[in-house]
């Protein structure tokens, strides 16, 4: 069982410092791998429900190294019910602990973010020949503690930072030349380019549960609201696989 600490300032001097790097600056995020010190495979599934009214899946997959790096690929796909689209991402996960929790030591920290390609549809985009898509990066934070209350089953409960910065590109997907048809939109003013870019921070709370054959499951729930005060509740599942 781990014992508890009192916060230190050293540590939270490290939280202040490390928040105010990434506000001036989403798959490994409070990573499963952050009790453990073993290589392995990670798998996850992510929820995301209520940011910019909508809602999403992304599935991953990838390698641990000693508990302490971890990188993988990603897929995704979201809902915005307000416009009828559809936005498909695939990319690639990572995540860095310099900060692992142990008697000594009463946190972990864990710096993670994603490099993603994202493509929309919608049948707006479809009646006008219309092609859009994005592409951008997250980084975070994750300061988490894990309290195990048997050598086998242990309360994750901890602070998110985010921040994430996409550049999303409208073109025409045909040759405008000589066109007399009609259109919901006036092709002369494409491309169209749009930089999209804000910081959340939130909580996460979680249940972490190690099997006698050496797997760990994670199952828990972050909370975020961005600078619009818009809530994203993102539903967690991840599993640690020693081969």
């Amino acid at each position: 069982m781990i014992r508890g600490h009192s916060f230190s300032a050293p540590f939270l001097l490290f939280m202040i410092c490390m928040v105010m790097l990434l506000s001036a600056g989403n798959m490994a995020a409070q990573s499963v791998t952050l009790p453990l010190t073993s290589n392995g495979i990670v798998v996850r599934g992510q929820g995301s429900v209520g940011r910019h009214d909508g809602y999403g899946l992304s599935l991953g997959v990838g390698s641990t190294f000693s508990g302490v790096l971890d990188v993988g690929l990603l897929l995704g796909a979201s809902v915005t019910p307000s416009d009828d689209s559809v936005i498909s991402d695939i990319g690639m996960s990572y995540g860095y602990a310099p900060l692992k929790q142990s008697p000594a030591i009463p946190l972990s920290a864990q710096i993670y973010g994603s490099y993603t390609y994202r493509s929309a549809s919608s049948d707006f985009l479809t009646r006008n020949r219309l092609l859009r898509e994005s592409r951008g990066y997250s980084l975070g934070l994750a300061v988490v503690r894990d309290t195990f209350v048997s050598s086998g089953v242990g309360l994750r409960i901890g602070g998110l930072v985010e921040y994430e910065n996409y550049v999303k590109t409208t073109t025409v997907g045909f040759d405008t030349d000589g066109f007399t048809g009609t259109s919901e939109v006036d092709y002369a003013e494409y491309p169209q380019t749009e930089r999209l870019s804000g910081l959340g921070y939130g909580g996460y709370l979680g249940m972490v549960v190690r099997t006698p054959r050496g797997r760990t499951l994670l199952v828990g729930a972050g909370v975020l609201l961005d600078q619009a005060l818009a809530l994203d509740v993102r539903p967690d599942v991840q599993l640690h696989i020693v081969p």
